[in-house]
């Protein structure tokens, strides 16, 4: 015997779950609980910004990332700017402001042109919805990519554990590069930097973390 469904108000819709819900997140998977949580037109009206907020918090997220375990930024569409170092300076308080919001899961970001954007790598696998923030020349768009194994404050607790002596051992300095999400590492003499260069690739399929050697001369602080 076949059910008839049931229909449904106008302005809802009714969830892969099988629950009535108003029409936004149509991609989202929503479970009961959340379902419960969505706040009601009415009360969006008497409530105004405040929840309106929590409506956005709550579409945000909840769907899995098209792929979990990622290394840096491997497998995302970067275009190059031709005024990097430009668009790095002015782009700095976004960034920092990033970094604020995602304590627990930066883990790096890039600057992408033509549309330009903040591409946001972030550990775990909760997806964001895009976003646009202010820079010095307007409105800017940030985008989220979800799926890094490691945020940058991971990074640093590997470091501090002494896991990068193993590859890594007469190293000329050793650091994360809490920008860009990666762990930076220093060699002075040339034979060590090819050296290291090809340590680096065997220690990044093992860790799971980006590794970038540099040719560094003179003193390097950590």
């Amino acid at each position: 015997m076949i059910k008839k469904p049931r229909s449904v108000p106008n302005g809802r819709v009714r969830d892969k779950c099988g629950a009535v819900r108003d029409d936004h997140c149509r991609n989202g998977r929503h479970t009961p609980s959340m379902h419960a949580m969505l706040p009601r037109p009415s009360l969006m009206l008497r409530h105004g910004a405040h929840a309106a907020v929590c409506a956005m918090a709550l579409c945000a997220a909840a769907c899995s990332a098209d792929r979990s375990n990622r290394i840096g930024f491997d497998g995302v569409a970067i275009t190059p700017c031709p005024n990097p170092q430009q668009l790095e300076r002015e782009l700095a308080g976004v960034t920092a402001r990033l970094r604020v919001a995602f304590p627990e899961t930066y883990a790096g970001r890039r600057i992408s042109c033509d549309p330009l954007q903040v591409v946001v790598l972030l550990k775990g696998d909760t997806r964001y919805r895009t976003r646009t923030m202010q820079w010095p020349h307007g409105d800017v768009t940030v985008s989220f990519v979800s799926g890094s194994r490691y945020s940058t404050r991971d990074m640093n607790a590997m470091l501090a554990s002494g896991k990068l002596l193993r590859w890594f051992p007469d190293a000329d300095g050793v650091g994360t590069d809490a920008v860009n999400g990666q762990i930076q590492v220093y060699a002075k003499d040339a034979a060590k930097f090819t050296r290291y260069r090809a340590a680096a690739i065997e220690a990044e399929k093992e860790l799971g973390v980006p590794v970038a050697v540099t040719r560094q001369l003179g003193t390097v602080r950590l």
